[in-house]
């Protein structure tokens, strides 16, 4: 099947920015309108050449068809109710951290409506979600890459992290870690 100019560009856009992309950063990189990358995601979706999740997409059947982007769109009522009972809990003006997660991804867009968060992550997601919105302020930590969980992890991100007097932690629960991954959780398990 051959692609309109604007399908083209999309798949271009998603190749350079690592294989998956919000649809806001998808408009910005295009400049044209989140609804025009909503449409043009959609028709590259029925093409199998992209998949669509929750605010953005990926491309299919490479190596960044990550568990993540699955996750993201699995039990999606039970994540926006969990969304939904943190952002009332959280106050203007916290310091917080949110780990790298589809439940986190959840939380942080509506954390949105809050204002002058510091938010500390691992999380890519989070960080691109929250970064300069209603004055926020983002930190993301350092460490190890992992694709799958599109975050950062290890011994640096851990030490990193313990600077910061943070008011709340906010965790996704994953339901394994490889052997090998020493993961924020892992390490404040062991304090």
């Amino acid at each position: 099947m051959s692609h309109s100019h604007r399908e083209l560009e999309l798949l271009d856009v998603l190749k350079r920015l690592g294989g998956s992309a919000r649809n806001s950063d998808l408009a910005k990189a295009l400049d044209v309108s989140e609804e025009t990358v909503r449409r043009t995601v959609k028709t590259l979706s029925q093409t199998s050449d992209v998949e669509r999740v929750r605010g953005g997409a990926y491309l299919a059947g490479t190596q960044n068809d990550p568990s993540f982007f699955r996750r993201i769109s699995q039990r999606t009522d039970e994540k926006r109710l969990i969304a939904s009972v943190v952002c009332d809990v959280v106050e203007d003006g916290m310091t917080l951290y949110l780990d790298v997660g589809s439940t986190t991804a959840y939380v942080a867009e509506d954390l949105r409506l809050r204002k002058n968060l510091t938010v500390v992550t691992n999380s890519i997601g989070v960080a691109q979600t929250l970064v300069s919105v209603n004055g926020n302020r983002v930190h993301l930590l350092g460490g190890e890459m992992q694709e799958d969980d599109r975050g950062t992890f290890g011994h640096d991100t851990y030490t990193q992290v313990q600077r910061f007097a943070l008011d709340m932690a906010i965790f996704s629960w994953m339901r394994s870690l490889p052997a090998r991954a020493f993961s924020i959780k892992a390490a404040w398990s062991l304090n």
